[in-house]
Order: structure tokens, then sequence, then C-alpha cells
């Protein structure tokens, strides 16, 4: 197609009349908007949602990679929960896709359950370590006591050599049991002292693992 950005208008204008580009045209639309982070961004926005049409093979990966080294969280997530076939669309993709769309999320106003049980299961699946992330949903979701116990294991485990740094690690879990100096709230997360006092004795078990410069 020499003009591959009139599918563009095809998706956006006509999807309502069930008039689509052939998978042809749309494949060629696809490898067209690629090489463009905005003109990919907005093939996806037209293409989401719509499962009749034949959407080309890894364009939510596709997606997903871009968006996260283009710093668009939102994004991420947005195309992650977009995938039909999860088997299809990640096969071969590696430990690096699932933390990059983990990165993404976001505990401020609410835990996402379902996503996070999603992509914990799909990591598992493939024989990827959850654990660092699970400690994060579990804070966060009043299983404070759990964290503090993975934490542990992570300590204890010898296959555990050194943790990457995670900034979700950082902004989720290790400022809100540590919160900066200066913070007015000490205990953002409510966190009762037992359950704060075990957090805190796992975390400096864990300190030999972990970039303490980092955090």
């Amino acid at each position: 197609m020499k003009q591959p950005e009139l599918a563009y208008d095809l998706l956006k204008y006509h999807a309502e009349l069930l008039i689509h580009p052939s998978p042809r045209v749309v494949r060629s639309f696809f490898t067209h908007a690629k090489v463009d982070y905005e003109k990919l961004k907005a093939f996806f926005e037209v293409t989401k949602g719509r499962y009749f049409l034949q959407r080309p093979l890894n364009l939510n990966r596709t997606v997903i990679e871009q968006a996260f080294e283009a710093g668009d969280k939102e994004l991420v997530i947005e195309a992650y929960l977009d995938i039909l076939d999860y088997t299809t669309e990640l096969a071969g993709v590696d430990s690096t896709f699932f933390v990059n769309v983990l990165e993404s999320m976001t505990y401020a106003e609410a835990v996402d359950h379902v996503l996070f049980g999603h992509l914990k299961e799909q990591m598992e699946k493939r024989g990827y370590d959850c654990r660092l992330y699970s400690c994060i949903y579990y804070l966060n979701a009043k299983g404070g006591l759990t964290a503090a116990d993975l934490l542990k294991a992570m300590a204890l485990d010898e296959k555990v050599v050194k943790l990457a740094n995670s900034e979700l690690f950082k902004t989720e879990f290790v400022e809100k049991v540590l919160p900066p100096e200066g913070s007015q709230d000490t205990n953002p997360l409510k966190l009762d002292d037992y359950v704060r006092e075990q957090v805190l004795l796992a975390l400096k078990q864990l300190k030999f693992k972990i970039d303490t410069e980092f955090y």
C-alpha cells in the first residue's frame, strides 16, 4: 500500500459500519506506524478493542515495549489489558516484558487485584520469579505479613544473588514503610506496629541483596 496512513481513516471513521481494511492493508499500516511511536499510538487507539478486525500479530506487544520506553505507563497497561490471546501474543517474551508492565502499575488510588493476578499467573507459568512484585502487591493490599514472609524467603534463597533495582518497589514499598526524611506521614499505609516491625526486619535481612544506594 503506497499510502498506509489511509488505513487510519478507514479504521477511525468506518469501523462502526463494519467496513474494515483487508489484513494485508492493516499489516502494511502497522509496518509503517511502528517506526514512529506517535503513529503507533494513534494506530493502536483506533484498533483497540476491535476483536473482529484481524489485527497484526505482536501489535500489543510492540505497543507495550515502545510505550514503556516512552514512559507512557498508562498506555502500557491499556495495551496489556487489550490483548485477546495472551498465549499467541506473548509467545517467546522474557521476564523483562512482564517486569515492564508491572513497573507501569500504580497503587496510588487503588489496588488492581485482577491485573496483578493475571501478570503473576503469566510469569509463574513461564517460570519467572514474581516475588518482588508480589511483596508490593501484598503490602498495598493489607497483606503486610505475607509481604514480609516473601522478603525473608528471598533473603534466604541462594538462587537470588542480587535483586534488580525497581522504581515501583522503591516508591510503593520502601518509601511506604520508610518514608523519606521530612515526610509528614510516617506510616502512610497505616500498618500496625507488629506488621511494620516484621516488614522492616525483612528489609534488613534483604539488604545485602539490594542496592541500598538506589533505595
